[in-house]
């Protein structure tokens, strides 16, 4: 552009006139987006006015060089007299209140920002505020400020102790469990933050020292929220045992009438029990709880030591037998040991306890837990809401009714039940994990596998995340790296058998069956009775029946339980001995054989399938069938992988006789990611099948993929599974 024509452009105002037109078209679109949202127009109405004010740009330029605003109104630029200051100033003064008017639009709009963040925020607060229950708390782990590292269990002990005792007052609606205060120990977390992790009102905090016969306790209430002191207090006291749980007993009325709260009489009996006047014996108990919360074999082992010295040294300690009967229970868990033997031991120790203190409602929590293990689960129902309504947050007495309904198919129940668990201690991970075995019944896999990895990323040193998320992948087909992850898990316990049997099993499903035998046998040998005759899967995978024939007797007559027998009388139907078979199914399902109706439950399904099979076998198609049916919708309710129904519809259409139907679900189920006992397909009731083209041609699909995998894992059997 040469410099006469921008002197030009200049002196007819082109320019003003432009710079002014597209601030007035800004200030137009700025106004018109936040009026036409706030009426719900419709999106055209905006595109429209916005191409009206681009086509309008052209126009202004052409009126502003043909014409010019003077006093006396608009005239053409040939008819205004040049150097007359009325024109400029009057184009200053438009410009100058464009100018204005831009400032209010964007003092407007930040303002309009800010008053909607302000309310967000305000609204998130409230929102928070009203969730949180007002009577909640969490009791961070004390400060140990004695000279001896060796008092940190002491510490504990009373800190254990105070959060029972809050635990059991029925005043507060949430009191977070030991577990997930935990990781605060030490911590420079501010109070608001921890109070928005753990959902709740008030933290209580504090310090101990213990120093030859006396001991100091720093106890102060917070404010969650405003981070200010509710209440604080000091006790200085002689080393009693009787002092320990005086202090402990008014630090509990203190905090309730910090709350303005009311103690009820039941409440207030509680305050007033001391578990034991013997020091020694509460240094034990408190031993053996620590010990407990380790969750190995190794550490109930010990646990059950120490309580077993505190009742010693305390016949009457109530909680020492609670103790008791909780470390035997996690013992046998852990170590593989079977549970029935056990029953005896912790009966006593429950009804000792229970006779000591009738309103503990951790003993009713262990009676239920037993009574559900001896298949009883109308007194284990009765028993865990005798427990919540004595302890109310008790985590471990929801976590375990929850374990109940899973076991029945109720798993919206059991859903609630592990949900208020997870609640009162959200960073327990074991809580966690019954949670993603509960989505998982459910059918809300993304929502297990997201809780699975959050898992990983807060507990990566916790072995049933790791375990979860195998059976998860294997739930997808990927057996291979199914396996990586259960020997991550077993790299990081080596008390727990499941997992060594989970590795075995997946050395066979994925066609390594000498790693597999191998792996058994040193299993049985390192964990005698946990897997009796297993190794004869083995054998089934090579086609060598007689051999897995005479491990299953074996197994059978060293120990007649139920799942022993079934797997024989599998291993007579392989080699069609339907009599010996259907003596042992007989026996153990004589609903099933009889006539009369009968209805087939999803854990039955197998049971079912052996029973149908033998009276087709039979020519009693007509019960056959009527089994079949039921099994069949059942698993057209349930999820292939994660129910574990496997291909037993495969299974039905096969011994029917129905080719077509029998390979459409066979692709179906590939298709699905099943791979789970895939080589089953080869047993003989599957022969008739092997003249089937379309067959012929899953199974070598099916097999093709097994190999892939197989070679997987030999490249990567020694990099992390994630």
């Amino acid at each position: 552009m040469s410099l006469s024509l921008f002197n030009e452009l200049k002196r007819r105002n082109v320019i003003k006139v432009v710079a002014g037109y597209l601030v007035f078209a800004w200030i137009v679109m700025q106004v018109a987006d936040v009026v036409l949202n706030n009426f719900d127009a419709p999106a055209w109405v905006f595109k429209v006015l916005t191409l009206m004010l681009a086509l309008g740009l052209p126009s202004a330029v052409f009126f502003s060089w043909a014409f010019e605003f003077t006093p006396d109104g608009v005239r053409r630029e040939e008819q205004v007299e040049q150097g007359v200051p009325g024109s400029a100033r009057l184009i200053r003064k438009l410009l100058f209140a464009a100018v204005c008017a831009l400032s209010f639009v964007v003092f407007f709009f930040a303002a309009d920002r800010i008053v909607e963040e302000h309310e967000s925020v305000a609204e998130v607060t409230s929102t928070a505020a009203r969730d949180i229950p007002a009577r909640s708390i969490a009791v961070l782990p004390f400060r140990n400020r004695s000279a001896l590292e060796d008092d940190v269990y002491f510490v504990d002990g009373i800190h254990d102790d105070i959060l029972t005792q809050l635990a059991g007052i029925s005043v507060f609606d949430k009191v977070i469990s030991r577990t997930s205060v935990e990781q605060y120990r030490d911590t420079a977390r501010p109070i608001p933050d921890i109070g928005r992790e753990l959902g709740v009102a008030t933290i209580l905090e504090g310090g101990i020292q213990r120093a030859g016969s006396r001991i100091r306790i720093n106890m102060q209430l917070i404010d969650a929220m405003s981070d200010e002191h509710v209440w604080a207090q000091t006790y200085d006291r002689e080393l009693t045992v009787e002092n320990i749980f005086a202090i402990q007993s008014e630090i509990s009325r203190e905090v309730v009438g910090a709350l303005r709260a009311v103690l009820t009489e039941q409440d207030e009996t509680r305050l007033q029990m001391v578990p034991t006047r013997n020091l020694e014996a509460y240094d034990q108990y408190v031993l053996g709880r620590h010990q407990l919360a380790k969750r190995t074999a190794e550490s109930a082992a010990r646990a059950i030591e120490h309580f077993e010295k505190a009742v010693e040294l305390d016949p009457d300690y109530a909680l020492a037998y609670v103790g008791l009967a909780d470390a035997t229970t996690i013992y046998a868990f852990q170590s593989g040991r079977e549970e029935s033997e056990t029953f005896s031991a912790r009966q006593a120790s429950i009804d000792k306890a229970l006779e000591l203190d009738p309103m503990s409602g951790e003993a009713y929590t262990s009676l239920a837990m037993l009574r559900a293990e001896q298949g009883k689960p109308e007194d284990a129902k009765k028993y865990y809401r005798k427990a919540i309504e004595l302890n109310p947050n008790y985590a471990t007495a929801y976590q375990w009714y929850s374990f109940t309904f899973n076991t029945e198919g109720q798993h919206e129940k059991a859903l609630k039940y592990i949900s208020k668990a997870v609640e009162l201690d959200p960073m327990a991970p074991i809580l966690r994990v019954n949670m993603i075995d509960t989505l998982q019944h459910l059918g809300r896999h993304e929502e297990a596998m997201q809780e699975i990895r959050d898992g990983l990323e807060r507990h990566p040193e916790f072995p049933i995340f790791y375990n979860y998320l195998s059976r998860a992948v294997e739930a997808e087909g990927d057996l291979a790296r199914s396996l990586r992850l259960t020997q991550t898990a077993m790299t990081m316990t080596s008390s727990n058998p499941r997992y060594g049997l989970r590795e075995c099993g997946l050395f066979l499903e994925l066609g390594f069956d000498d790693r597999a035998e191998s792996c058994f046998i040193a299993l049985e040998k390192k964990f005698p009775g946990v897997a009796p005759g297993v190794v004869g899967q083995v054998y089934r995978f090579r086609g060598d029946y007689d051999r897995a024939l005479g491990v299953a007797k074996q197994a059978a007559q060293s120990d007649p339980s139920d799942f022993l027998l079934y797997n024989l009388a599998w291993n007579y139907l392989d080699q069609g001995m339907i009599e010996e078979a259907r003596a042992i199914a007989e026996d153990l399902q004589p609903d099933f054989f009889a006539d009369r109706q009968v209805t087939v439950e999803f854990p039955e399904l197998f049971d079912a399938m052996m029973a149908a099979y033998i009276l087709w076998t039979e020519d009693d198609r007509d019960r056959a069938d009527y089994l079949f049916e039921q099994m069949l919708a059942l698993m057209k309710a349930a999820d292939r992988n994660y129910d574990g129904y496997g291909a037993i519809d495969v299974a039905v259409h096969v011994i029917r006789g129905d080719r077509e139907k029998a390979t459409t679900t066979l692709g179906e189920a590939i298709n699905e990611g099943w791979r789970t006992s895939w080589w089953l397909l080869r047993l003989p009731y599957f022969h008739q099948m092997r003249d089937d083209p379309e067959w012929n041609r899953l199974m070598d699909e099916l097999e093709a993929d097994i190999a892939r995998q197989r070679d997987w894992y030999e490249q990567n059997r020694d990099r992390p599974p994630i």
